[in-house]
């Protein structure tokens, strides 16, 4: 972890700690919060699965690369 992934992860723990601990649902988690209740409910799945680690966002394999295909950069 570094520092800005472990308070990546812990806000979103903390964003749905009251469904983990307390049951309030999800749902209105996300009406308090805004946060969409399916985010919620991906954050919630991947800490079951992986602790805190699960939280924290992971470094894409493709990161800095152009997305755009050489043939639509021919075309402009």
């Amino acid at each position: 972890f570094t520092n800005e992934e472990r308070n990546q992860a812990l806000d979103r723990y903390n964003s749905f700690v009251p469904f983990m601990l307390e049951g309030v649902p999800l749902t209105e988690i996300s009406k308090s919060t805004k946060i969409p209740y399916t985010t919620l409910l991906k954050w919630s799945k991947r800490y079951k699965e992986n602790s805190l680690a699960g939280l924290a966002d992971k470094v894409r394999s493709d990161k800095g690369n152009s997305r755009v295909l050489e043939e639509e950069v021919k075309l402009f």
